[in-house]
């Protein structure tokens, strides 16, 4: 793939990220698309054992953007733990 004068390969990345969560995403709806619909309840929900419940996973995202952005600043990350899938708070439309 041949990169255009002056877009750097951080500039790339930041383009993509800002379309998965706000619009025009290769891989189909985006992130805030999907939560349009989606209450505290939904979100905070575990119908099944050992499955991620959608804010476990919004806050998973969130853990990876972070560490793709200090990866960008040139030093490593590489998120584990409570750290890769930060604890939900007290489930709140407010939290």
């Amino acid at each position: 793939m041949k990169k255009n004068a002056g877009t750097s390969e951080a500039s790339r990345i930041a383009d993509q990220l800002r379309r998965a969560f706000y619009g025009a995403a290769w891989h189909g709806p985006t992130v805030l698309e999907l939560l349009e619909d989606v209450d505290v309840a939904v979100a905070a929900a575990k119908p099944l054992k050992d499955v991620h419940s959608i804010w476990e996973l919004l806050l998973h995202i969130e853990a990876w953007d972070r560490a793709g952005i200090v990866r960008l600043g040139g030093k490593k990350c590489q998120p584990a733990g409570t750290d890769n899938f930060p604890r939900v708070t007290k489930p709140t439309e407010g939290a």
